[in-house]
């Protein structure tokens, strides 16, 4: 099975951009934070825990967190992806690796999560269909389903003057509907 990860040239922009477009999407789950009344640093590891059944043998599930500023703009600060080999129907716990990062969220912005199962071209598409990558042909439209209540956020953090903690951030959400609309990996 070849890499999920793209590099090259024309991949697209790197650093954070506005993701406001991504996030009106109808594929993609967000989940806000209240604004914050201090600000927050994010220094370490960061994970999503997503809780979430499909009907195809393999998918990916994708979470960003972002900073949402009071202007609007929504960036994104990491990233990170899970390929699951899964049993179609069945709900399971995927913890998603967004890598390290050291950010400060400021006063009066929130957090953002995004949850997703598709970010081509910055990963390679998944055909869902358990075919191999490197030679399968064929794509599927897919059903997915998160569960709200169960997923949470572990961000490394450490709130000004105080040593830094290690939790479950839950997040309230923004756009939630009991399942996310079937998407096309084309």
């Amino acid at each position: 099975m070849g890499s999920i990860t793209k590099w090259g040239p024309r991949v697209g922009t790197p650093g954070p951009l506005d993701q406001v477009r991504v996030e009106a999407r109808p594929d993609v789950l967000v989940y806000t934070t209240e604004p914050l009344a201090e600000d927050v640093e994010v220094t370490g590891r960061v994970r999503a825990f997503v809780d979430a059944a499909t009907d195809a043998p393999t998918t990916d599930w994708v979470v960003r967190l972002c900073d949402a500023g009071p202007d609007g703009v929504s960036r994104n600060v990491v990233d990170g992806i899970v390929r699951a080999h899964t049993t179609p129907g069945e709900s399971t716990e995927h913890a998603v690796d967004l890598w390290s990062t050291s950010y400060v969220f400021r006063t009066g912005h929130r957090l953002r999560v995004q949850v997703t199962s598709s970010n081509f071209p910055r990963w390679d598409r998944n055909l869902d269909t358990g075919e191999p990558l490197d030679t399968g042909t064929d794509f599927r439209p897919v059903r997915q389903e998160i569960a709200h209540e169960v997923g949470a956020t572990a961000l490394p953090h450490r709130p000004p003057g105080r040593p830094a903690v290690n939790n479950r951030c839950r997040c309230a959400s923004q756009s939630a509907p009991s399942a996310a609309p079937a998407r096309s990996s084309a």
